[in-house]
């Protein structure tokens, strides 16, 4: 395995989250990674933000790699693929849903993959808030508000709606209405994204957000 020399995203975070753009510009790496394995008819099934490390390339950009493939799976894979896993808060509703065997059994295998793209939203919510909304006091209760999608995207805290659009269809409760890792690489505010100078993700982690999106 490669070695990386920098922290996992999760570590990066501050509190209120990172610069909008910012966000897309780490996160359009990683669903371009989420489409290569999909591809393959491969799913990671533990993405989170702790699971994405975060370096310094040559060219001065952050470079973002996603890690950590212990509970990845082929989809076909019904042994595999029918334990639950991942981590609470990240978890696709349908994971937590009793009938989890038979969803396996009856949706389509592109239907199956989107658990990814789920977790992969949560990252991208908990990225650009600094929070993760299904976190609760107890484990019980983490686990019914992620089951039940409580996500509270009507008020944005003057991010963008391109930005809440994205979070609607990434986080679908439904999985036939969430979008597929292509889709979500496909949308504008992936698609467009730049790439992101270490200084100002270096100035924004520590909380200077402002020095950060006036130098961005």
């Amino acid at each position: 395995l490669d070695y990386s020399k920098g922290m996992d995203l999760s570590s990066w975070i501050p509190t209120g989250g990172l610069p909008e753009k910012m966000v897309s510009g780490i996160m359009a790496p990683i669903c371009d990674a989420m489409v290569y394995l999909h591809g393959l008819s491969v799913v990671h099934r533990d993405i989170k933000p702790s699971n994405v490390l975060c370096e310094r390339a040559e060219d001065g950009s952050v470079k973002v790699v996603l890690a950590d493939f212990g509970l990845a799976a082929p989809i076909m894979d019904e042994e595999k693929m029918s334990s639950r896993c991942g981590t609470l808060g990240f978890v696709a509703p349908e994971m937590l849903g009793l009938d989890w065997d038979r969803h396996l059994e009856e949706e389509a295998v592109a239907n199956v993959a989107k658990i990814d793209v789920f977790s992969f939203g949560m990252m991208v919510y908990a990225t650009a808030y600094g929070e993760n909304p299904f976190i609760d006091t107890t484990p019980n209760l983490t686990k019914y508000r992620n089951a039940r999608c409580l996500l509270p995207l009507s008020n944005m805290g003057g991010r963008s709606d391109d930005l809440q659009y994205v979070l609607h269809a990434l986080c679908a409760k439904n999985p036939r209405q969430r979008y597929s890792s292509s889709e979500a690489l496909a949308d504008p505010w992936f698609s467009s994204a730049a790439k992101v100078p270490w200084a100002a993700f270096e100035r924004a982690s520590h909380g200077r957000i402002m020095d950060a999106q006036a130098g961005f």
